[in-house]
């Protein structure tokens, strides 16, 4: 009985891993067409550069593929094919910047948890996982007053 229950769940598994795979599968063909449709549409028209090729391979989202198609539809020209670099670059200009900001979030809140570490000798996964997702504000917050905390309690009306 224990034998067939584990074979079950191995099978279970197999077939959910099967069905995300598929939807992965889907998910990026569906993608791969769009991309094909604007450089086949861009194409025809003689509006196709390496940079745009580039642009328009680099980009997963199908929403902004979607609306890239629109584009490459109405384009009578190579300036107005250009909006699509144009609109990808800023894409991954706020992309990085998000990444960034996000970046010396974390690290703040890795210094924070360093230092209550340090004061306290120790601090439990559920505060250091608490203090990972905090915003920037409140972490600063806490970095501030570091000193005045007397207890790891006090850190609740924080979380």
């Amino acid at each position: 009985m224990i034998v067939s229950n584990i074979y079950l769940g191995m099978l279970k598994f197999r077939l959910d891993s099967k069905k995300e795979g598929l939807y992965e599968g889907r998910e990026q063909g569906r993608i791969r067409t769009r991309q094909e449709d604007i450089i086949e549409c861009l194409k025809q028209k003689g509006l196709l550069d390496e940079e745009l090729t580039n642009a328009i391979y680099s980009q997963n989202d199908i929403v902004i593929l979607k609306s890239w198609l629109r584009i490459a539809l109405k384009s009578k020209s190579k300036e107005e094919a250009a909006e699509i670099v144009v609109i990808n670059k800023i894409i991954i200009e706020e992309s990085i910047a998000e990444a960034v900001k996000e970046g010396i979030r974390i690290g703040k809140a890795e210094l924070v948890i360093i230092m209550l570490n340090a004061k306290f000798k120790g601090l439990s996964d559920h505060y250091k996982n608490k203090l990972m997702t905090l915003p920037e504000k409140t972490i600063f917050e806490i970095g501030m007053q570091i000193f005045e905390i007397e207890s790891i309690e006090e850190l609740d009306k924080y979380l």
